[in-house]
């Protein structure tokens, strides 16, 4: 190897390596390799300035797909505000072995730049490291030090930081952090997942973020420290500017412990220049946008893209810091204590802890795909099916469905009502199971609920919050999605003598589709459960005889 690249004086070793990738790329392959060094002078070295020189005309006409233009373009913009011959020397090599084979732009590591123009004659390693810092701090050389890659940054004349300033003064006063962050960087969702397997559910607690002036300001009045009826709970991430802020939060975590059921708080441990960052990524993406300081410049749409990147970096890294357990990152808090969160799993352990504690009358039904708070349209006609079984189909063995068929409707029946107990034989007829002949003490709960509703007499109910609030409210926390099952079931197992109205008219009939209303929109709809003593009942049973030819 020594002697070969010897023999190729005057090309440089590294001219040699790049010369045919070059050649390959944008020219004949061996005849322009051997051209180059027809043309070459042969009293120096060739560098990396003479490969660039050679085929600069075949690169400024590589317009196509994955050509070399653009980047030529760039490198040309650089080497016109180069001070010296070793910068230009820098810029020329950083381009070269930034093409690659096909199009793609090839990994340049720092290292490998300033080996590379030091190995020529007269360029000493400390001379080239100080002139790429030189290129960097102009911005005529872009490094990236998480990727370590380096790569020509043209520059503009353009004053895009002025700009930046003036659009940041523009619209700060129309939003904030929170806006921002909940745009570019929705704040996280986490699971209970331990709670979740054992009560065959899909709870998670949602991410929201909470700027700590405005927080500390209300306290916990605050409207977004309420959970509504199907919320399992909350992950509140404060934001914090200054370490005042931080420790008066922290103080006010831990002053008032039973506020908040459900809610749990996440204080930062130091504080970050959040609203300037998101106001800064707000400000150059509109700039983007802005036609005429786009149209100054044909590079500043690329370095203001590049800033853009380079501005949600740094707030990734930040809001990373709030939101991630462990390490560095916030200190997590519920009901006035700080959990002990050292990792992803350390964390979704606490948060089953907290909805066992929160939801401890949870029915195990298992399926999942109908077990939440919507369901796909699949689902839907699936449960309309199942639905219309129960109403038209009661008593009938399985509903009268194929206990062979693999349909979603034959499914959802026997999750729900045949393996849950709810829908049982008695020798030769099938019906409804009381409460405590089920094995599951929570569905024994909820059964009940249903019940009382549907059989106890007494003044008009309002299913939206007498039925429906309470089963999705602790300690039962049920879905929506599996509700209209148990309403048709309930109606069948303890309707005796109901009057259903919708915007205060009687329902004559109760279908499918009224039931699947009664549940999407239960503010519409009462229920009145007449008292029906023995006497009427007597009467009633023979008035039927006597029309129907048969006593019920």
């Amino acid at each position: 190897m020594a002697e070969t690249l010897a023999n190729a004086y005057p090309l440089h070793s590294l001219t040699l390596y790049s010369l045919p990738r070059l050649a390959a790329r944008l020219a004949q392959n061996e005849r322009t390799v051997f051209s180059f060094v027809r043309e070459i002078a042969l009293s120096k070295s060739s560098t990396f300035g003479d490969l660039y020189g050679y085929f600069s005309d075949s690169m400024s006409t590589d317009t196509g797909i994955g050509g070399t233009h653009r980047r030529w373009l760039e490198t040309e913009s650089a080497l016109s505000k180069a001070n010296n011959d070793v910068e230009k020397e820098i810029l020329s090599a950083t381009a070269i072995l930034g093409f690659g084979v096909s199009g793609e732009r090839a990994r340049v590591k720092k290292a490998l730049l300033e080996f590379a123009v030091s190995s020529f004659p007269g360029l000493s390693l400390a001379r080239t490291r100080k002139a790429i810092e030189d290129l960097i701090d102009r911005k005529l050389l872009l490094y990236r030090e998480r990727n370590d890659d380096i790569s020509v940054w043209h520059g503009t004349d353009i004053d895009i930081r002025g700009h930046l300033v003036e659009e940041i003064r523009r619209i700060e006063t129309e939003f904030e952090a929170v806006d921002i962050l909940s745009k570019e960087y929705p704040a996280p969702n986490w699971r209970p997942v331990g709670h979740n397997l054992k009560n065959a559910i899909r709870r998670f607690f949602e991410g929201r973020y909470l700027c700590a002036p405005d927080l500390l300001r209300k306290g916990f009045s605050h409207s977004l420290l309420s959970l509504a009826p199907g919320e399992d709970g909350k992950i509140i991430y404060c934001l914090a500017d200054t370490q005042a802020e931080i420790s008066d939060l922290s103080s006010l975590m831990s002053s008032a412990p039973s506020v908040a059921p459900g809610i749990v708080f996440v204080v930062p441990r130091r504080p970050a220049r959040i609203l300037d960052i998101a106001l800064e990524v707000m400000a150059l993406a509109r700039l983007q946008r802005n036609h005429d300081i786009v149209a100054m410049d044909p590079f500043v749409l690329p370095e203001l893209r590049h800033m853009a990147d380079s501005a949600r970096e740094d707030l990734a890294r930040v809001i990373r810091r709030i939101v991630c357990p462990g390490g560095d990152g916030g200190r997590w808090f519920f009901e006035g204590r700080e959990l002990l969160v050292r990792d992803d799993r350390g964390l979704c352990e606490r948060l089953s802890e907290i909805a066992n504690r929160r939801f401890p009358s949870t029915p195990r039904i298992n399926n999942e795909l109908v077990v939440r708070k919507q369901i796909s349209r699949p689902m839907v006609n699936a449960r309309k099916k199942l639905i219309l079984a129960i109403l038209e189909r009661n008593r009938e063995p399985s509903l009268g469905f194929n206990r062979e068929a693999t349909t979603p409707d034959v499914a959802m029946y026997r999750t729900v009502l045949e393996k849950t107990g709810l829908y049982i034989s008695r020798g030769e007829e099938w019906g409804w199971a009381d409460p405590e002949q089920l094995p599951d003490r929570s569905l024994a709960e909820i059964w009940r609920v249903l019940g009382r509703f549907f059989g106890d007499a007494g003044v008009e109910k309002s299913p939206s919050g007498e039925l429906f609030c309470k089963l999705e409210l602790p300690p039962y926390g049920m879905r929506r999605g599996v509700m209209p099952v148990f309403v048709a079931a309930a109606l069948q197992a303890f309707a005796k003598a109901v009057v259903i109205k919708r915007e205060g008219k009687y329902l004559s009939d109760i279908l499918a589709s009224e039931i699947e209303e009664f549940c999407s929109v239960p503010e519409k709809f009462t229920v009145d459960v007449l008292e029906v003593d023995t006497v009427l009942s007597r009467y009633l049973c023979e008035l039927i005889e006597q029309f129907d030819g048969r006593r019920p």
